[in-house]
């Protein structure tokens, strides 16, 4: 499969069954309900193939972070 790493040992809970669009947008709404306005630029939103390295650009005040 292209893009995945092979990994030995793969853990099986809640978040590793969840695709990573679905994780995008909880991260998205987690950061909204904690003050910050968020710009959700990643794939997971966007339906494109490739976001550029940017999922989440967050604002609150001055502060900026981008999440990948």
């Amino acid at each position: 499969m292209y893009g995945l790493k092979l990994v030995k040992h793969r853990r099986d809970d809640a978040l590793a069954r969840t695709g990573w669009a679905d994780v995008e947008r909880l991260l998205a709404a987690y950061y909204r309900r904690a003050g910050y306005d968020v710009e959700h630029c990643g794939t997971g939103e966007s339906r494109q193939q490739f976001d550029g390295g940017v999922d989440l650009r967050l604002r609150r005040g001055e502060e900026v972070i981008l999440g990948q």
